[in-house]
Protein backbone atom coordinates (compact mmCIF):
# COMPACT_ATOMS: atom_id res chain seq x y z
CA UNK A 1 0.00 0.00 0.00
CA UNK A 2 1.74 3.28 -1.22
CA UNK A 3 1.89 6.41 1.04
CA UNK A 4 -1.23 9.65 0.94
CA UNK A 5 -0.24 11.92 -1.54
CA UNK A 6 -0.81 15.41 -1.76
CA UNK A 7 -3.44 15.45 -3.90
CA UNK A 8 -5.60 13.95 -0.95
CA UNK A 9 -7.46 15.60 1.41
CA UNK A 10 -8.61 14.11 4.70
CA UNK A 11 -11.11 15.01 7.44
CA UNK A 12 -12.34 12.87 10.46
CA UNK A 13 -15.20 13.16 12.00
CA UNK A 14 -14.43 12.05 15.85
CA UNK A 15 -18.17 11.95 17.39
CA UNK A 16 -19.75 10.10 19.99
CA UNK A 17 -21.56 8.04 17.75
CA UNK A 18 -19.42 7.65 14.78
CA UNK A 19 -16.28 7.93 13.52
CA UNK A 20 -16.33 9.14 9.80
CA UNK A 21 -13.46 9.78 7.90
CA UNK A 22 -13.83 11.21 3.92
CA UNK A 23 -10.68 11.08 1.58
CA UNK A 24 -11.40 13.67 -1.25
CA UNK A 25 -8.97 14.79 -3.96
CA UNK A 26 -8.85 17.94 -6.36
CA UNK A 27 -9.99 17.93 -9.69
CA UNK A 28 -10.36 20.31 -12.50
CA UNK A 29 -13.88 20.39 -11.84
CA UNK A 30 -13.37 20.64 -7.56
CA UNK A 31 -13.32 18.72 -4.86
CA UNK A 32 -14.10 15.21 -5.18
CA UNK A 33 -14.61 12.43 -2.88
CA UNK A 34 -12.71 9.48 -3.51
CA UNK A 35 -12.60 7.01 0.07
CA UNK A 36 -14.95 6.81 3.35
CA UNK A 37 -14.74 4.97 6.05
CA UNK A 38 -17.30 4.88 9.02
CA UNK A 39 -17.43 3.03 12.19
CA UNK A 40 -19.22 3.49 15.53
CA UNK A 41 -17.55 5.41 17.97
CA UNK A 42 -16.73 4.16 21.34
CA UNK A 43 -14.64 5.50 24.52
CA UNK A 44 -16.30 8.91 23.80
CA UNK A 45 -19.23 10.77 25.56
CA UNK A 46 -20.62 14.13 25.08
CA UNK A 47 -17.50 15.33 23.19
CA UNK A 48 -14.89 14.28 25.67
CA UNK A 49 -12.78 10.96 26.10
CA UNK A 50 -13.08 8.55 28.48
CA UNK A 51 -11.55 5.50 27.30
CA UNK A 52 -8.53 6.03 25.07
CA UNK A 53 -8.01 2.41 23.53
CA UNK A 54 -11.49 2.15 22.48
CA UNK A 55 -11.44 5.66 20.74
CA UNK A 56 -8.13 4.96 19.00
CA UNK A 57 -9.65 1.47 17.72
CA UNK A 58 -12.75 3.60 16.50
CA UNK A 59 -10.40 5.98 14.71
CA UNK A 60 -8.23 3.22 13.67
CA UNK A 61 -11.08 1.51 12.00
CA UNK A 62 -12.79 4.28 10.36
CA UNK A 63 -9.32 5.33 8.51
CA UNK A 64 -8.71 1.72 7.36
CA UNK A 65 -11.78 1.46 5.43
CA UNK A 66 -11.26 4.15 3.32
CA UNK A 67 -7.22 3.19 3.12
CA UNK A 68 -9.08 0.12 1.36
CA UNK A 69 -10.81 2.49 -1.17
CA UNK A 70 -7.97 4.49 -2.09
CA UNK A 71 -5.27 1.77 -1.67
CA UNK A 72 -3.04 4.25 0.15
CA UNK A 73 -1.85 4.87 4.06
CA UNK A 74 -3.29 7.74 5.22
CA UNK A 75 -1.50 10.12 7.94
CA UNK A 76 -1.90 13.61 7.76
CA UNK A 77 -5.58 14.57 9.02
CA UNK A 78 -8.00 17.69 9.78
CA UNK A 79 -9.95 16.61 12.50
CA UNK A 80 -13.70 18.18 13.47
CA UNK A 81 -14.38 18.68 17.38
CA UNK A 82 -17.34 19.57 19.27
CA UNK A 83 -19.04 19.09 23.15
CA UNK A 84 -20.16 20.40 25.80
CA UNK A 85 -16.63 21.90 26.54
CA UNK A 86 -16.47 24.38 23.37
CA UNK A 87 -17.85 27.93 24.23
CA UNK A 88 -17.21 30.90 22.52
CA UNK A 89 -17.83 34.79 23.00
CA UNK A 90 -17.40 38.01 21.02
CA UNK A 91 -14.66 40.48 21.91
CA UNK A 92 -14.25 44.32 20.46
CA UNK A 93 -10.92 46.15 20.26
CA UNK A 94 -10.15 49.69 18.78
CA UNK A 95 -6.40 51.27 17.74
CA UNK A 96 -5.25 54.22 15.74
CA UNK A 97 -3.69 54.68 12.66
CA UNK A 98 -0.85 57.05 12.77
CA UNK A 99 -0.15 56.73 9.03
CA UNK A 100 -3.57 57.21 7.98
CA UNK A 101 -3.35 54.09 6.02
CA UNK A 102 -4.11 50.58 7.72
CA UNK A 103 -1.19 47.91 7.46
CA UNK A 104 -1.06 44.07 8.57
CA UNK A 105 0.75 45.52 11.79
CA UNK A 106 -2.55 47.73 12.86
CA UNK A 107 -4.79 45.15 12.30
CA UNK A 108 -2.79 42.24 13.88
CA UNK A 109 -2.92 44.64 17.07
CA UNK A 110 -6.34 45.47 16.53
CA UNK A 111 -6.89 41.69 17.09
CA UNK A 112 -4.39 41.81 19.66
CA UNK A 113 -5.79 44.32 21.61
CA UNK A 114 -9.89 42.22 21.43
CA UNK A 115 -8.36 38.81 22.72
CA UNK A 116 -9.52 38.21 26.30
CA UNK A 117 -6.79 38.09 28.78
CA UNK A 118 -8.80 36.13 31.51
CA UNK A 119 -9.62 32.89 29.30
CA UNK A 120 -8.57 29.98 32.13
CA UNK A 121 -5.82 27.95 31.52
CA UNK A 122 -7.54 25.21 30.83
CA UNK A 123 -9.28 26.72 28.10
CA UNK A 124 -7.33 27.46 24.63
CA UNK A 125 -8.44 29.15 22.15
CA UNK A 126 -9.39 26.84 18.53
CA UNK A 127 -10.92 29.62 16.51
CA UNK A 128 -10.27 33.36 16.11
CA UNK A 129 -12.99 34.60 13.37
CA UNK A 130 -13.27 38.41 12.63
CA UNK A 131 -16.72 39.38 12.10
CA UNK A 132 -16.52 42.69 10.74
CA UNK A 133 -13.69 45.70 10.86
CA UNK A 134 -14.72 49.01 11.29
CA UNK A 135 -12.86 52.11 9.43
CA UNK A 136 -13.64 55.25 10.85
CA UNK A 137 -17.12 55.16 11.01
CA UNK A 138 -17.14 52.64 8.04
CA UNK A 139 -18.52 49.35 9.11
CA UNK A 140 -19.14 45.96 7.45
CA UNK A 141 -15.41 45.89 6.20
CA UNK A 142 -13.57 42.26 6.10
CA UNK A 143 -10.35 43.15 4.66
CA UNK A 144 -9.13 46.63 5.70
CA UNK A 145 -5.85 46.79 5.01
CA UNK A 146 -5.03 49.36 2.32
CA UNK A 147 -7.58 51.61 3.34
CA UNK A 148 -7.62 55.23 4.76
CA UNK A 149 -8.55 55.69 8.03
CA UNK A 150 -7.47 56.94 11.40
CA UNK A 151 -9.20 54.81 13.62
CA UNK A 152 -9.81 50.46 13.21
CA UNK A 153 -12.44 48.73 15.33
CA UNK A 154 -12.82 45.02 14.92
CA UNK A 155 -15.14 42.80 16.45
CA UNK A 156 -14.25 39.24 16.65
CA UNK A 157 -15.81 36.05 17.80
CA UNK A 158 -13.48 33.62 19.61
CA UNK A 159 -14.10 29.92 20.05
CA UNK A 160 -12.22 28.12 22.77
CA UNK A 161 -12.52 24.15 24.20
CA UNK A 162 -10.86 22.39 27.01
CA UNK A 163 -7.17 22.41 26.72
CA UNK A 164 -7.24 18.35 27.73
CA UNK A 165 -10.46 17.16 25.71
CA UNK A 166 -8.64 18.51 22.57
CA UNK A 167 -5.27 16.67 23.86
CA UNK A 168 -7.09 13.90 24.12
CA UNK A 169 -8.75 13.06 20.83
CA UNK A 170 -5.02 14.37 19.15
CA UNK A 171 -3.52 11.44 21.44
CA UNK A 172 -5.96 8.95 19.86
CA UNK A 173 -5.28 10.16 16.45
CA UNK A 174 -1.73 9.51 17.39
CA UNK A 175 -2.53 6.26 18.43
CA UNK A 176 -3.73 5.51 15.67
CA UNK A 177 -0.88 6.45 13.08
CA UNK A 178 -2.39 9.69 12.54
CA UNK A 179 -0.54 13.45 11.89
CA UNK A 180 -3.31 15.51 12.82
CA UNK A 181 -2.69 18.83 10.56
CA UNK A 182 -5.66 20.87 11.70
CA UNK A 183 -8.43 21.40 14.41
CA UNK A 184 -11.76 22.67 13.38
CA UNK A 185 -15.11 22.97 15.36
CA UNK A 186 -17.60 20.07 13.87
CA UNK A 187 -20.51 23.52 13.07
CA UNK A 188 -18.12 25.31 11.49
CA UNK A 189 -17.15 22.06 9.14
CA UNK A 190 -20.93 21.23 8.60
CA UNK A 191 -21.55 24.80 7.59
CA UNK A 192 -18.80 24.72 4.36
CA UNK A 193 -20.72 21.22 3.69
CA UNK A 194 -24.59 22.30 4.00
CA UNK A 195 -24.89 26.18 4.09
CA UNK A 196 -25.42 28.17 0.81
CA UNK A 197 -23.25 31.86 0.59
CA UNK A 198 -26.53 33.89 0.74
CA UNK A 199 -27.81 32.10 3.96
CA UNK A 200 -25.05 32.74 5.95
CA UNK A 201 -25.03 36.52 4.64
CA UNK A 202 -28.91 36.91 5.65
CA UNK A 203 -28.95 35.31 8.77
CA UNK A 204 -29.21 31.68 9.42
CA UNK A 205 -29.17 29.40 12.07
CA UNK A 206 -27.37 25.63 11.55
CA UNK A 207 -28.36 23.33 14.12
CA UNK A 208 -26.25 19.98 14.15
CA UNK A 209 -28.21 17.03 15.63
CA UNK A 210 -25.61 14.77 16.84
CA UNK A 211 -25.13 11.39 19.45
CA UNK A 212 -24.08 13.11 22.20
CA UNK A 213 -24.49 17.24 21.86
CA UNK A 214 -26.53 19.46 19.60
CA UNK A 215 -24.24 22.28 18.39
CA UNK A 216 -25.63 25.47 17.09
CA UNK A 217 -24.13 27.95 15.44
CA UNK A 218 -25.42 31.88 13.62
CA UNK A 219 -24.38 33.20 10.75
CA UNK A 220 -24.64 36.63 9.52
CA UNK A 221 -23.01 39.05 7.19
CA UNK A 222 -21.11 36.08 6.02
CA UNK A 223 -19.21 35.21 9.65
CA UNK A 224 -20.14 32.66 12.81
CA UNK A 225 -21.42 35.22 14.99
CA UNK A 226 -22.73 33.12 17.82
CA UNK A 227 -22.50 29.52 19.00
CA UNK A 228 -24.65 27.49 21.51
CA UNK A 229 -23.72 23.27 22.57
CA UNK A 230 -26.78 21.94 24.06
CA UNK A 231 -25.74 18.69 26.01
CA UNK A 232 -29.05 16.99 24.37
CA UNK A 233 -29.23 14.90 21.22
CA UNK A 234 -29.81 11.47 19.34
CA UNK A 235 -28.45 9.47 22.18
CA UNK A 236 -30.68 10.79 24.46
CA UNK A 237 -33.71 9.87 22.02
CA UNK A 238 -32.39 6.76 22.24
CA UNK A 239 -32.15 6.27 25.98
CA UNK A 240 -35.77 7.27 26.41
CA UNK A 241 -37.44 4.32 23.80
CA UNK A 242 -35.24 1.91 25.79
CA UNK A 243 -36.33 3.00 29.05
CA UNK A 244 -39.84 3.38 27.91
CA UNK A 245 -40.19 0.16 26.17
CA UNK A 246 -37.94 -1.72 28.65
CA UNK A 247 -35.82 -2.78 25.79
CA UNK A 248 -31.61 -2.70 25.02
CA UNK A 249 -30.49 0.30 23.55
CA UNK A 250 -29.32 -1.43 20.95
CA UNK A 251 -32.87 -2.23 19.87
CA UNK A 252 -33.93 1.01 20.78
CA UNK A 253 -31.42 2.70 18.46
CA UNK A 254 -32.46 0.58 15.42
CA UNK A 255 -36.44 0.93 16.03
CA UNK A 256 -35.47 4.68 16.05
CA UNK A 257 -34.07 4.37 12.92
CA UNK A 258 -36.70 2.12 11.42
CA UNK A 259 -39.76 3.66 12.18
CA UNK A 260 -38.39 6.67 14.55
CA UNK A 261 -40.84 9.77 13.67
CA UNK A 262 -40.78 13.38 14.74
CA UNK A 263 -44.83 14.20 14.90
CA UNK A 264 -46.34 11.87 16.40
CA UNK A 265 -48.93 13.46 14.58
CA UNK A 266 -48.23 11.84 11.24
CA UNK A 267 -48.51 8.55 12.56
CA UNK A 268 -51.90 6.29 12.85
CA UNK A 269 -52.63 4.84 15.86
CA UNK A 270 -52.98 1.45 13.86
CA UNK A 271 -49.26 1.04 13.21
CA UNK A 272 -47.66 -1.75 15.18
CA UNK A 273 -43.98 -2.40 15.09
CA UNK A 274 -44.06 -6.18 15.95
CA UNK A 275 -41.95 -8.30 17.55
CA UNK A 276 -39.58 -5.89 19.34
CA UNK A 277 -37.04 -8.04 21.58
CA UNK A 278 -37.26 -7.04 25.18
CA UNK A 279 -34.12 -6.61 28.11
CA UNK A 280 -34.04 -10.41 29.03
CA UNK A 281 -33.73 -13.69 28.04
CA UNK A 282 -36.21 -14.29 24.83
CA UNK A 283 -39.37 -11.95 25.36
CA UNK A 284 -40.99 -9.70 22.62
CA UNK A 285 -43.37 -7.17 22.50
CA UNK A 286 -45.28 -5.19 19.96
CA UNK A 287 -44.94 -1.52 19.98
CA UNK A 288 -47.43 1.02 18.64
CA UNK A 289 -45.74 3.30 16.43
CA UNK A 290 -47.82 6.61 17.96
CA UNK A 291 -46.18 5.79 21.05
CA UNK A 292 -42.70 5.67 20.30
CA UNK A 293 -43.31 8.91 17.85
CA UNK A 294 -44.93 10.51 20.97
CA UNK A 295 -41.35 9.38 22.77
CA UNK A 296 -39.47 10.51 20.30
CA UNK A 297 -41.06 14.01 19.74
CA UNK A 298 -40.73 14.89 23.44
CA UNK A 299 -37.56 15.03 23.65
CA UNK A 300 -36.89 16.45 20.02
CA UNK A 301 -39.02 19.56 21.36
CA UNK A 302 -36.78 19.72 23.94
CA UNK A 303 -34.03 20.23 22.47
CA UNK A 304 -35.71 22.82 19.70
CA UNK A 305 -36.80 24.65 23.33
CA UNK A 306 -32.75 24.69 23.90
CA UNK A 307 -32.22 26.00 20.79
CA UNK A 308 -34.85 28.64 21.47
CA UNK A 309 -33.41 29.46 24.66
CA UNK A 310 -29.96 29.82 23.39
CA UNK A 311 -31.02 32.22 20.55
CA UNK A 312 -32.80 34.33 22.85
CA UNK A 313 -29.98 35.25 24.97
CA UNK A 314 -28.05 36.34 22.54
CA UNK A 315 -28.73 39.78 20.41
CA UNK A 316 -29.40 37.76 17.10
CA UNK A 317 -33.08 36.60 16.97
CA UNK A 318 -33.82 39.56 14.95
CA UNK A 319 -31.19 39.17 12.11
CA UNK A 320 -31.87 35.51 11.51
CA UNK A 321 -34.58 34.77 8.81
CA UNK A 322 -34.42 30.70 8.24
CA UNK A 323 -32.97 27.63 10.26
CA UNK A 324 -30.71 24.53 8.61
CA UNK A 325 -30.89 20.82 10.40
CA UNK A 326 -28.18 18.35 9.93
CA UNK A 327 -26.49 15.89 11.39
CA UNK A 328 -27.92 12.21 12.16
CA UNK A 329 -31.14 12.97 14.55
CA UNK A 330 -31.88 15.21 11.70
CA UNK A 331 -33.17 11.98 9.23
CA UNK A 332 -35.96 11.77 11.61
CA UNK A 333 -39.22 12.17 9.40
CA UNK A 334 -41.06 15.42 10.02
CA UNK A 335 -38.34 16.92 12.65
CA UNK A 336 -38.09 20.04 10.27
CA UNK A 337 -41.91 20.42 11.25
CA UNK A 338 -41.49 20.34 14.50
CA UNK A 339 -38.35 22.78 14.41
CA UNK A 340 -40.70 25.45 12.45
CA UNK A 341 -43.30 25.70 15.36
CA UNK A 342 -41.32 25.87 18.00
CA UNK A 343 -38.63 28.26 16.26
CA UNK A 344 -41.04 30.20 14.35
CA UNK A 345 -39.16 30.52 11.17
CA UNK A 346 -38.44 28.62 8.00
CA UNK A 347 -36.61 24.92 8.28
CA UNK A 348 -34.98 23.00 6.05
CA UNK A 349 -32.70 19.77 6.28
CA UNK A 350 -28.69 20.47 5.61
CA UNK A 351 -27.31 17.54 3.48
CA UNK A 352 -23.58 17.84 2.12
CA UNK A 353 -23.22 19.76 -1.67
CA UNK A 354 -20.96 21.35 -3.80
CA UNK A 355 -18.63 18.31 -3.77
CA UNK A 356 -18.49 15.76 -6.40
CA UNK A 357 -17.69 11.48 -6.23
CA UNK A 358 -19.33 9.09 -3.52
CA UNK A 359 -23.19 8.97 -3.67
CA UNK A 360 -22.52 7.68 -0.43
CA UNK A 361 -22.10 10.81 1.41
CA UNK A 362 -25.24 12.44 0.11
CA UNK A 363 -26.90 12.01 3.88
CA UNK A 364 -26.71 14.51 7.02
CA UNK A 365 -24.48 12.43 8.81
CA UNK A 366 -21.42 12.76 6.94
CA UNK A 367 -22.26 17.01 6.81
CA UNK A 368 -19.07 17.18 9.34
CA UNK A 369 -16.81 15.21 7.64
CA UNK A 370 -17.59 16.59 3.83
CA UNK A 371 -17.43 20.07 5.50
CA UNK A 372 -13.79 19.24 6.91
CA UNK A 373 -12.34 18.30 3.14
CA UNK A 374 -14.03 21.81 2.18
CA UNK A 375 -12.92 23.96 4.92
CA UNK A 376 -9.27 22.86 4.14
CA UNK A 377 -9.44 23.13 0.40
CA UNK A 378 -10.82 26.45 0.74
CA UNK A 379 -8.23 28.00 3.89
CA UNK A 380 -4.52 27.86 4.92
CA UNK A 381 -2.61 24.81 3.04
CA UNK A 382 -2.96 22.42 6.24
CA UNK A 383 -0.48 19.77 5.01
CA UNK A 384 2.83 22.71 5.21
CA UNK A 385 2.56 23.29 9.07
CA UNK A 386 3.49 21.66 11.94
CA UNK A 387 1.24 18.92 13.36
CA UNK A 388 -0.94 19.33 16.47
CA UNK A 389 0.63 16.90 19.09
CA UNK A 390 -0.64 15.81 22.54
CA UNK A 391 2.86 16.82 24.06
CA UNK A 392 4.62 19.59 24.43
CA UNK A 393 4.35 21.87 21.36
CA UNK A 394 0.48 21.58 21.23
CA UNK A 395 0.42 24.98 22.93
CA UNK A 396 2.90 26.56 20.36
CA UNK A 397 1.07 24.87 17.91
CA UNK A 398 -1.80 26.99 18.37
CA UNK A 399 0.26 30.02 18.79
CA UNK A 400 1.30 29.24 15.10
CA UNK A 401 -2.12 28.74 14.13
CA UNK A 402 -2.85 32.39 15.03
CA UNK A 403 -0.49 33.28 12.79
CA UNK A 404 -2.03 31.68 10.13
CA UNK A 405 -4.85 33.18 10.41
CA UNK A 406 -3.54 36.42 10.47
CA UNK A 407 -1.85 35.35 7.22
CA UNK A 408 -5.05 34.29 5.54
CA UNK A 409 -6.57 37.59 6.38
CA UNK A 410 -4.31 39.64 4.37
CA UNK A 411 -4.10 36.94 1.09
Amino acid sequence: MKTQEDKYIVGVDVGTTKVCTIVAERTPGGLSVVGMGLSQSQGMKKGMVYDIDQMTDSIARSVSEAEKMIDAKIQDVIIGIAGEHISGFSAEGMVSTPSGIITERDVKRVIDSAKVDNIPPDKKIIHIIPQEFIVDDQRHILKPVGMYGRKLKANIYIITGNLHAIKNVIRCCERAGLVVRNIVLQSIASAEAVLFPEEMEIGTVLIDIGGGTTDVAVFYNGSLVHTVEIDIAGNHITSDIAVRFGIPRNVAEDIKRKYGCANANRISEKEIIQGVRKAGPGQLIDIPRKELAEVIQLRVEEIFDRVKTGLDASPFPKYIRNVVITGGTSQLPFIDEIAEKILGLPVRIGYPQNISGLQDIESPIFSTAVGLVIYASKNIPIYEAKPYTSGQGFLRRFREKVKQWFAFLFS
